[in-house]
């Protein structure tokens, strides 16, 4: 938000009669799993605001003039617009009829247009947040316990899309840094959640600092919603991988305690996504310890490997180090590959470890 605007994620979405375009022009787009509208989508080459119309389908001449189109004030006036399932945006020089979704990174490829979010202001309070109404007089730290642990279902990632900007942003941060050792392991997991979704929020580092220090809170603490591991002590080295791959903490600490992480037995999962993106060369030097050490794993990290490096033969090599007299971990780097695996290596990956 350097702009001090907030944008919508992929730049912004045009959709279909079945998603909401909210009025509020401070509402965006900031949860992947709930696609809104933009309301502040402009377009790249004529610097027009789009102007949309919501459940019509133009049955228009062959040629429009979408300029005087986008000047008319009435579009009911229109008598080629007919009512459908679908939405109608137009901005001066184009115009696109929308039944489903689509970003704004595919809109050219797919569309021929360049629209784009061009921001919005943050909210003004009292905003709402799916029900919540939000004021300066709101007890933060009772209502991000309640969504934390499910008694209310509105997710703490919304609360804080809406509130970024205004004077109760660094509330919630504080809030959610004290909750990374609140006594609840719902609220832990929460947490780190949060700072998976906004590494750059005030109190990225004490993540780090937590998994360089006693790790009680997180090790052995069941958390199973995880292919990369099965405590909650996988998801704090996840995050600590995802604030290193954003920047958001000191790279060397961050670095170094990954690479630790990788090479303990039964812990090197977590680890694979931010090596192979921050840290390749280590990640495929240090492979076949890493694969000795936790079996397995072999084949998710021979997955981010190739995503990295692509289809080099050392993968291979690493795929053969795999004790075949492990069973389970054949298995679950057969699993793995099945599941994971998309790049040129992948047949020759699963004949390494066919039943």
């Amino acid at each position: 938000m350097a702009d001090g605007l907030n944008h919508c994620i992929d730049d912004g979405y045009i959709v279909g009669p079945s998603y909401e375009i909210p009025e509020d022009p401070s509402a965006y787009h900031s949860d992947w799993r709930n696609i809104i509208g933009c309301n502040r989508m402009i377009c790249d080459m004529c610097s027009s605001r789009l102007r949309y119309a919501l459940g019509v389908v133009p049955r228009s001449p062959v040629k429009v003039d979408w300029g005087k189109v986008y000047e008319t004030a009435d579009w009911s006036t229109l008598e080629w617009l007919r009512p459908g399932r679908a939405n109608m945006y137009v901005c001066r020089c184009s115009q696109v009829t929308e039944f489903h979704d689509e970003h704004s990174e595919l809109l050219m490829a797919s569309k021929g247009v360049m629209w784009h979010c061009s921001g919005h202001s943050p909210s003004v309070l009292p905003v709402d947040v799916e029900g919540v109404k939000l004021t300066r007089f709101t007890d933060l730290p009772k209502l991000l316990k309640q969504s934390a642990t499910r008694a209310i279902n509105v997710p703490i990632a919304k609360i804080y899309a809406r509130l970024l900007g205004t004077p109760l942003q660094q509330a919630v941060e504080r809030t959610m840094e004290r909750f990374l050792t609140d006594d609840d392991p719902q609220v832990r997991r929460a947490a780190l959640g949060f700072y998976w979704t906004y590494p750059k929020a005030e109190g990225a580092e004490k993540v780090v600092s937590l998994a360089m220090g006693d790790r009680k809170g997180f090790a052995g603490v069941k958390d199973e919603a995880l292919s990369e591991g099965t405590d909650l002590e996988a998801r704090l080295i996840l995050t600590v991988g995802q604030l290193w791959m954003s920047d958001a903490v000191p790279d060397e600490s961050a670095r170094d305690l990954i690479r630790a992480e990788a090479l303990k037995p039964g812990r090197a999962r977590a680890t694979f996504a931010s090596l192979a993106f921050k840290d390749p060369q280590w990640l495929l030097q240090n492979a076949k310890e890493i694969v000795m050490a936790t079996p397995d794993a072999a084949g998710k990290l021979l997955v981010e490997l190739e995503r990295a490096i692509g289809a080099s033969p050392a993968l291979l090599e690493i795929a053969h180090q795999v004790p075949t007299a492990d069973r389970d971990a054949v298995a679950r780097v057969r699993a793995d590959l099945e599941t994971y695996s998309v790049g040129s290596l992948r047949e020759q990956l699963l004949a390494v470890f066919a039943e």
